[in-house]
């Protein structure tokens, strides 16, 4: 049987409780003193392996890929109740009401993001596409050009704990967006269509056609 270095128990310890533990915790389960696992926690924690955060008179212990992976697990979580709630709410009304933000949102995201189309000679289903993959991170998009004034969009979002209808509001949202942004720069009339959605194991994609008249 292979031996394992006291880094290697704190490391398995810790992935086997992801909510943390305290140098104490990790001291009794692994049999050692107190003074050598803090000694271990130190020197993980210099490497990046680990991070300590203070709750009360006690000091937990975590891996650092679960704490990032908490980070992204939890707004998705949260925009899931946001859209339950928007549903429970407006009802039948909540789509629509959702473009209409997005409408509303457009003029912050182009100050924000420091948005300008180069509609004269650039492709504008690209730089769209550039933009909404700038929005959030777990967003990734790719513009399509069909024709010379055409084109689709394709927005992949990583579903895990979305669902369908969350992502729905979420593509009406971006459908307003996207609307809005394009008026703005494009003295033409736009015709935004969808969005159309599909769902591939735990992700799910957004497609939206674009044709300027």
């Amino acid at each position: 049987m292979i031996k394992l270095s006291i880094e290697d128990r704190i490391i398995n310890l810790l992935k086997e409780n992801r909510w943390g533990l305290t140098a104490k915790e990790i001291a009794e389960k692994m049999g050692v003193s107190r003074l050598t696992v803090s000694k271990y926690l130190e020197k993980l924690k210099a490497a990046g392996v680990v991070k300590d955060r203070k709750i009360g008179a006690y000091r937990l212990w975590y891996l650092t890929m679960f704490i990032e992976e908490r980070r992204k697990l939890i707004p998705r979580r949260i925009i899931n109740a946001i859209g339950r709630a928007f549903l429970k709410v407006f009802k039948d009304e909540a789509y629509e009401i959702a473009l209409k933000v997005g409408n509303a949102l457009a003029d912050d995201i182009i100050d924000l993001l420091n948005i300008t189309l180069q509609t004269d000679e650039g492709d504008f289903i690209t730089q769209i596409s550039d933009v909404i993959s700038m929005i959030s991170e777990g967003v990734k998009s790719e513009g399509i050009r069909i024709g010379a004034n055409r084109g689709i969009l394709r927005v992949f979002i990583e579903g895990e704990y979305l669902n369908r209808d969350t992502v729905k509001l979420v593509a009406y949202l971006l459908k307003g967006v996207i609307s809005s942004i394009l008026a703005h720069f494009i003295n033409k009339s736009v015709e935004i269509g969808g969005p159309f959605i599909r769902r591939e194991n735990a992700n799910f994609e957004i497609i939206i056609e674009m044709k300027v008249n």
